[in-house]
């Protein structure tokens, strides 16, 4: 079964790295997902030193299996949120 989402790449510049600047994009995207209805949703860290990996597994990922040396495949199942505007619809009286 193919998943709903991919993630498939973060780029961050050199400069930038090491701040969580990756970690608040996925944070952004799951959410983003999330608001949008959820579902199965796949990635594929490029790994070269451990670290790629392990930021997708502490957002709830699971490793599905290595691609090759330096790539894996994640997974994670994200439920459903209701959107700002769903919980402020008004109701009829």
């Amino acid at each position: 079964m193919l998943p709903e989402w991919r993630i498939t790449c973060f780029f961050v510049d050199r400069k930038f790295r090491g701040r969580g600047v990756a970690s608040a994009a996925l944070a952004g995207a799951l959410d983003a997902i999330a608001q949008s209805g959820g579902g199965t949703v796949e990635a594929y860290p490029e790994d070269y030193n451990g670290r790629e990996v392990s930021m997708f597994e502490r957002h709830g990922f699971e490793r599905l299996f290595r691609l090759d040396k330096h790539h894996w495949t994640v997974r994670k199942i994200i439920e459903s949120t209701p959107t700002l505007d769903d919980e402020h619809v008004a109701s009829p009286l």
